[in-house]
């Protein structure tokens, strides 16, 4: 089983690390460790060769780590754990579950299929985010101390410093940004 984490120090990324040390030695299982580097093509490439000898992969982490494993799992036969340790959570949180149930979905059998959105070579299983909602990600990078709150103080932070953005359809070309 490969477990793919963000390095940090978060109470739940440290709890839930622990709770797996813990069960792979009870039940005897070898984990394999990937530590992200914030590096996207470093970490998809790492992360698509170890799926070559892995058939689970528990992420420990956020929405961005999720996104990175689902687009290195692409055509892979691996299956999908997560143990919600980031900031917002967003993909983690619309199924409602509790940190038990969370932790049950690691070693259970049972799995279910979710719908894969893409843009271009990027995939996605919760949202795709362009303009405004990308520039507040963006300007949030690193700097999540306030946990999901972080995204308010970002969005109020931004309506003031966006760019305005012009997208077309798929009948004209191009993304254009121009100052405001």
């Amino acid at each position: 089983m490969l477990v793919v984490y963000k390095p940090g120090s978060g109470r739940k990324l440290q709890r839930h690390v622990r709770w797996l040390r813990a069960q792979a030695e009870q039940r005897q299982i070898t984990l394999s460790w990937y530590e992200t580097t914030g590096f996207y093509g470093r970490d998809y490439d790492a992360i698509r060769l170890l799926l070559q000898v892995e058939s689970a992969v528990v992420v420990v982490g956020g929405d961005g780590t999720i996104n990175l494993v689902v687009n290195a799992m692409c055509g892979s036969s691996a299956q999908l754990a997560c143990l919600p340790a980031g900031t917002g959570n967003d993909f983690c949180r619309q199924f409602g579950y509790t940190e038990k149930q969370w932790r049950a979905t690691v070693f259970s059998s049972h799995c279910i299929a979710l719908d894969l959105g893409a843009i271009g070579e990027r995939c996605f299983v919760n949202i795709a985010g362009v303009g405004f909602n990308a520039d507040v990600v963006q300007s949030l990078r690193g700097q999540k101390h306030g946990g999901a709150l972080s995204y308010v103080w970002g969005g109020l932070k931004q309506l003031f410093c966006a760019p305005t953005i012009e997208l077309k359809t798929a009948q004209g070309r191009g993304l254009t940004r121009a100052k405001t």
